[in-house]
Order: structure tokens, then C-alpha cells, then sequence
């Protein structure tokens, strides 16, 4: 059912479809979240729900349940959260694509370890550290982790000690604006008032030479 314009959330009920194979609901308009129930579908080998308007957290369960997946597609989304180390247990996965979403922290090392994975793209989120060693991580390209400015790693020419540094001016950097907003803000209200007390004198002063 992929490229249509289906709409609305991904209906609860999938997890009665228990020989479903492959799930194509990718370029559609579809919002909500990724249905917990999903994991009831364990014959599942294919899961594509690419570009779409898809919120929420990556159901954890997926890789203690789908046990037979072999290519999982979340890409073009509006996912956020963590990546779930429990996805390292999905022994056959071949292609893992979570690329341009809001996907948060560190990428699980867990991942190495999935031994026929041999595509990963996890661009273009905000996912931060370094990038794990061995197994996908040692012949995917510096692409695949594009667009994650707190990542670092030998593949990305980035020092992770580079990042760290940058990262601790940035925060003294934006602790010293929050300093000075405040101290301007306190300055200019002060000067308002003094401005305003001035105005008052005068207005007294003007009222009483008015009256004699």
C-alpha cells in the first residue's frame, strides 16, 4: 500500500496478521505512532513505513519479537527517542534505515554485533558520541552518519575529544548569553523605573508651581 495518500494512524489490529511477510506503508501521509502491536506479527521479514509523518519512540520490543526481520525502514519520519539496543538482537537483519528523524543519544553498540547487517543509515538526526567499532560499523561509509553534529569517530575524520571541547564552549558559551540577557534585562528595567520617577518629580513639581 506504499505511495498512496493514506492518512490518519497506522490502525491497531496488525498483530492479528501472523503470516504477514512484508509491510509497505511507505510515502503515504500516515501519522501517529509505529504500533506496539506490530510485534505480534512474528513472520515479519520486511517493515517500510519510510516517509511519512510517523511520531513517538521506536517500540523496544521490535527486536526481542521480529526475530525473522530482515530490513526495517523507519527513514523520513518524525521519530524520536533512542535507538533500542534490544535491535542488536535481531540476529538477521541485512538493512537498518532510520535516517532524518529526531532520533536521540548514543548509537547502541549493540549493533555491531548483528552479523548479516551490511546497510545502515542513520543520518540526519540529532544522535550524539562516538560511532561504535566493528561488525557494519567498519565498512559503512561517513555518509550513513551525516547531519549528527555531536557525533564523532575515525570514520568522520572527527576526534571525539574534538567534540567534547566544542561541546563544553558551546555550554559556557550559552551560560554566559543567559548571564548577560539577565543583567541587560535587570539594567533596563531599572532604568525605566528611574526614568519614570524622573517624569514624576517634574509632573509634581510642574502641579505644584501650578497651584500658587
Amino acid at each position: 500500500m506504499s505511495n498512496n495518500k493514506l492518512s490518519g494512524s497506522i490502525p491497531y489490529g496488525l498483530g492479528n496478521m501472523a503470516q504477514l511477510l512484508t509491510l509497505d506503508l511507505s510515502n503515504n501521509n500516515l501519522s501517529g505512532s509505529v504500533p506496539s502491536d506490530i510485534v505480534e506479527c512474528h513472520a515479519l521479514t520486511s517493515i517500510n513505513l519510510s516517509a511519512n509523518s510517523l511520531a513517538g519512540a521506536i517500540p523496544s520490543s521490535l527486536g526481542t519479537s521480529l526475530r525473522s526481520l530482515v530490513a526495517l525502514n523507519l527513514s523520513h519520519n518524525l521519530i524520536n527517542g533512542d535507538i533500542p539496543s534490544d535491535l542488536g538482537n535481531l540476529t538477521l537483519l541485512q538493512e537498518l534505515d532510520l535516517s532524518s528523524n529526531g532520533l536521540e543519544g548514543e548509537i547502541p553498540s549493540s549493533l555491531a554485533d548483528i552479523e548479516f547487517l551490511v546497510f545502515l543509515n542513520i543520518s540526519f538526526n540529532d544522535l550524539e558520541g562516538s560511532i561504535p567499532d566493528g561488525g557494519v560499523f567498519d565498512h559503512v561509509k561517513a555518509a550513513s552518519f551525516l547531519g549528527n553534529p555531536q557525533l564523532c569517530g575515525s570514520i568522520l575524520n572527527k576526534p571525539c575529544s574534538e567534540v567534547s571541547q566544542h561541546h563544553s564552549r558551546t555550554s559556557i558559551l550559552s551560560k554566559g548569553a543567559k548571564i548577560a540577557l539577565i543583567i541587560s534585562g535587570a539594567l533596563v528595567g531599572v532604568i525605566l523605573i528611574l526614568v519614570l520617577l524622573i517624569f514624576l518629580y517634574k509632573r509634581k513639581q510642574q502641579v505644584i508651581g501650578a497651584s500658587r
